[in-house]
């Protein structure tokens, strides 16, 4: 994973071939950098001079040292209420698209959202004074400020400080393993050590694309993109919401043997056999349902003769799609893990093998032809707009209040296609 953000770190250059900032590439033709970083390597007076389409030149000095690849600037936004302060959420962010996809070695960075960055140690490599090799900072997170900003400072007196040349540089977070947000400029007073950078939550609202470019993980809420111009839709559903529809779904069934209760199956040698802890993982295209057995076995030697415990793993994996507006599950993938119990010793006893066979097999039958049906049927019975718009009942984030009325006006329009996939996180829906 570090590897990866290495790799996706970018200089920017202006027009004298001169690196004047950084960027990181979250798609295999999109980069993310500060508009500001834009505006100076376009040496425009204005910021809001910069036009979509406007060239750039980027280097990738991990990968290709001394190459450079061309981009054209898809999107920007930068609006400061007072210079005084740092930038707030949403008002210093521009989009570049590679003219061709990035070079072999090169992998698009993952962000991840957080709520809480208090003394998280912190990795950025940036390009201070223009270097051309970069220079990495480190330090620790604190906490988002009241323009949704979020301080870093650096905690020793040596390395590098965060100064001009690491605007527009990921910020890894070393406990969560992962990008979190965009350095966006240094405090003014020279005194102190401190940085701010725009979270990811604040990137995702101002450009939501970086969910459906993927490159966005567990993103918690729901988002609208309504394009008026094309009469489309896009909606975007959290793992969280599917994950709690699959859990209504089976205790919806009161026959299921689930949350501790019995499997129905031949207790000669193990007794308390049990599923637990269902839950609802999205991969690319792809989901999985995930879960936890658990039983008990009796050693066959005296004096040994007791109850021994043993635990398990199991997942059922879907590809899903999206037909005539309902869910579609295709493929699936079964699993069955074994995890040894709290004694090793079991393993090797007389008849364990055929326990555990007839474990394997009660709990295949089980989930094959009882659990998995249900799932499938109710899942696929439900109408997309109906999921929509109970997602939207249930949590409506605040970007998305605005938009309510408008999201249901569409939904009551005749759609002509409904199509969806499934990415890192939850499930894409494009209406149309």
């Amino acid at each position: 994973m570090f590897r990866q953000f290495e790799s996706s770190v970018v200089q920017i250059f202006n027009s004298s071939n001169k690196i004047v900032g950084t960027g990181f590439l979250v798609s295999e033709q999109h980069i993310l950098t500060c508009a500001h970083v834009v505006q100076t390597a376009l040496s425009l007076e204005q910021i809001s001079k910069i036009q979509k389409g406007d060239k750039l030149q980027v280097g990738f000095p991990r990968v290709a040292p001394g190459k450079t690849y061309n981009t054209q600037v898809i999107f920007w936004q930068y609006d400061r209420s007072s210079t005084n302060l740092p930038p707030a959420d949403k008002q210093d962010i521009a989009v570049l698209e590679l003219e061709n996809i990035a070079p072999n070695g090169v992998k698009p960075v993952k962000l991840a959202t957080t709520e809480d960055w208090w003394e998280h140690s912190f990795r950025v490599f940036g390009f201070p004074g223009g270097v051309p090799n970069g220079r990495w900072a480190r330090g620790e997170l604190l906490s988002i400020l009241g323009d949704r900003s979020v301080q870093i400072e650096s905690i020793n007196n040596q390395g590098y400080p965060i100064v001009e040349g690491f605007s527009g540089a990921p910020i890894w977070d070393d406990t969560l393993k992962s990008v979190v947000g965009m350095v966006i400029q240094r405090d003014k007073n020279p005194n102190t050590k401190a940085a701010f950078i725009i979270p990811t939550s604040s990137l995702v609202e101002a450009y939501p694309q970086l969910i459906t470019l993927g490159a966005v993980t567990q993103y918690p809420k729901m988002y609208v993109d309504i394009d008026k111009d094309s009469s489309k839709a896009t909606v975007y559903l959290p793992n969280s919401y599917l994950d709690r529809l699959i859990q209504e779904i089976l205790h919806n069934h009161e026959n299921l043997a689930i949350n501790g209760e019995a499997l129905p199956i031949k207790r000669t040698w193990y007794q308390e056999v049990d599923l637990a802890n269902m839950s609802l993982v999205m991969t690319e295209n792809q989901f999985k349902i995930n879960g936890s057995w658990n039983f008990r076995f009796r050693e066959k030697f005296p004096p040994l003769h007791n109850w021994m415990p043993k635990r398990g793993e199991f997942s059922k994996q879907f590809v899903i799609g999206v037909e005539n507006g309902r869910l579609a599950l295709r493929e699936s993938e079964y699993q069955l893990a074994v995890v040894s119990g709290e004694n090793q010793m079991s393993d090797f006893v007389y008849g364990y093998p055929k326990i555990q066979n007839g474990l394997e097999t009660a709990i295949n039958e089980f989930v094959d032809r009882k659990l998995i049906p249900i799932i499938r049927q109710e899942l696929e019975s439900l109408d997309i707009r109906h999921i929509i718009i109970n997602c939207m009942q249930d949590e409506v984030p605040s970007s998305l209040e605005t938009m309510q009325q408008e999201l249901r006006n569409f939904l009551e329009q005749s759609i002509n296609s409904v199509s969806g996939r499934v990415i890192e996180g939850g499930l894409i829906i494009t209406l149309q």
